[in-house]
């Protein structure tokens, strides 16, 4: 059951890495936006991409649309312009592109927080567990067509029991050469 989960959850990983990764070309072309319309007084979000920025905004409305149920959400995307929010602070966090600020202490903005991102970290995050499941695929076979054991690594030419004598593993008697040994293929009577 552990490798179906494996295998979903990094293929999902790789899918979202690839999204991310395409949304990032496109925030130095087009800035986009998702946001959601709310009622007075509820909370709203908004996530905003433009120049290799990712940006979430959760702030409470104070003067917004009666929306009929609950809040709503759109989509828009327009020629380059600047992040809603932009840092007054050079520090060499802002520097790479990570951001935190409350909003609404200081002057008429709705009371809230935002988080900045760069594209590249979330790219990282989701790439990781694909890229550490290819390397450990690769290093396996690359053991495998050794004729060498894939747990410990000790040489399996000329074994043919299918249990390496270093750790007790079983082992598919596979030559270095890819072919199942003789012994192997061949039916024993009954």
């Amino acid at each position: 059951m552990r490798k179906p989960i494996s295998i979903v959850f990094g293929a999902t990983s790789g899918l979202c890495a690839l999204g991310v990764l395409g949304v990032w070309v496109r925030s130095y072309s087009l800035m986009d936006g998702v946001y959601s319309i709310a009622n007075s007084g509820e909370r709203h979000w908004s996530v905003q991409s433009a120049h290799g920025i990712l940006e979430l905004v959760i702030a409470t409305s104070t003067s917004g649309t009666q929306a009929s149920s609950g809040s709503t959400w759109a989509y828009q995307s327009w020629p380059h312009g600047r992040l809603m929010f932009q840092s007054m602070q050079t520090t060499t966090a802002t520097r790479l592109g990570f951001r935190f600020e409350r909003l609404g202490l200081l002057g008429g903005a709705s009371p809230g927080h935002v988080v900045n991102l760069p594209h590249w970290f979330p790219l990282v995050l989701f790439s990781a567990y694909p890229v550490w499941a290819i390397s450990r695929w690769f290093l396996r076979r690359k053991k495998i067509r050794a004729g060498r054991c894939v747990g410990c690594a000790y040489n399996l030419k000329g074994n043919v029991s299918g249990i390496c004598p270093e750790c007790g593993r079983n082992t598919n008697p596979i030559h270095s050469s890819g072919y199942v040994s003789f012994i192997s293929a061949v039916p024993t009577a009954l």
